[in-house]
C-alpha cells in the first residue's frame, strides 16, 4: 500500500484506509515513518498512532523516490507530522498534527 514501507497484515491495511483516506480528503498523501504506540485492536481491524510525512497529491511522487530510498531532504520537515486515531460511536477517525 501507498506510504507504508513494509508488508501489513489485513486488519492494519483497514485502519491505513482511514489514514489515507483522511489525507485524500485534505489532498495529501500520508507516507509512514514509525509506529508511535496507543494501539488498538478490534476483532477487524488494529493501528497505532504513526508519526510520518503529509505530502500534497502533486509533490508525492517527488517525495516518494526519496522516503523509499530513506533519504528524505530537508525541505520535507515541515511536512512531518502524527496520524493520531481516536474512537467515537465504535467509528476509528484521523487527526494529522505537529508538535
Amino acid at each position: 500500500m501507498r506510504g507504508l514501507r513494509t508488508q501489513e497484515n489485513e486488519k492494519f491495511n483497514r485502519f491505513w484506509e482511514i489514514v489515507q483516506s483522511k489525507a485524500a480528503s485534505l489532498g495529501m498523501v500520508f507516507f509512514a515513518d514509525c509506529g508511535e504506540g496507543r494501539e488498538f485492536f478490534l476483532d477487524d481491524m488494529e493501528g497505532e498512532d504513526i508519526r510520518g510525512w503529509l505530502i500534497p497529491l502533486d509533490k508525492a511522487e517527488e517525495f516518494q523516490h526519496e522516503w523509499e530510498k530513506y533519504n528524505e531532504s530537508d525541505q520535507w520537515i515541515d511536512c512531518i507530522y502524527w496520524a493520531e486515531w481516536t474512537m467515537n460511536d465504535g467509528a476509528i477517525s484521523i487527526e494529522f498534527k505537529t508538535y
